[in-house]
């Protein structure tokens, strides 16, 4: 049965601050706020589900198989709106059933839903590294202003920190957890630790105009 400190508790819960940060100072968001919003909750429901069955001693594992496509067709939707011109647009979007059929294959052919995944989740956690480090770059290059006033630096700050964690985590965890389940709870509560300063940072960045 899942066990969480109070540190662990705190950490998870800001995973709904971009929701909390909407909430407090809301009006009403743009297209693109609301399709970040969109990914956050995925997130959010992933974590208490994950979080959930923990508590009861059930397997959870495979909720990531179920609802890691999803965020990742959400995501790739989401950056697509942040794109400068037509073609990035089109080639995000584009990536979006390529990436599930990849992900499918993958999983189907490599991994097994009881354990931490050794190859399907990761891949995703690498495309939105990539796409979301793609897209700040991008927007930073294109940006003539300051770029701590725009909402996408901020967002896609948060989001390459996230995905940069936890795109190695499921392989880690797989080396640990039959030798080392101390060091694989260490390194698990650094990742949720990166994960809030992630989530506060996209938090800070749908409070600012859109852009």
């Amino acid at each position: 049965m899942l066990r969480m400190s109070l540190l662990q508790w705190s950490f998870i819960s800001l995973e709904a601050a971009p929701l909390a940060a909407t909430a407090l100072f809301g009006s009403w968001k743009p297209r693109v706020h609301r399709w970040m919003l969109a990914w956050v909750v995925v997130q959010c429901v992933e974590e208490a589900a994950e979080v959930t069955f923990g508590l009861l001693g059930r397997h959870n594992l495979w909720l990531g198989y179920v609802f890691e496509p999803a965020a990742a067709a959400v995501l790739l939707w989401t950056l697509s709106l942040w794109q400068a011109g037509a073609l990035a647009r089109l080639t995000f979007r584009a990536a979006i059933p390529a990436t599930l059929l990849v992900y499918a294959v993958l999983t189907l052919a490599l991994d097994n839903t009881s354990t931490f995944s050794r190859v399907a989740q990761p891949m995703l956690y690498i495309v939105g590294l990539g796409a979301s480090a793609w897209t700040l770059v991008a927007r930073s290059h294109a940006t003539a202003g300051d770029l701590l006033r725009q909402d996408w630096f901020w967002v896609c700050g948060g989001l390459v920190l996230f995905f940069g964690t936890f795109s190695s985590l499921g392989p880690v965890s797989r080396l640990l957890i039959a030798n080392n389940v101390a060091m694989l709870n260490d390194l698990y509560l650094f990742s949720l630790g990166l994960m809030a300063v992630g989530f506060v940072a996209i938090a800070f960045g749908l409070t600012r105009p859109a852009s």
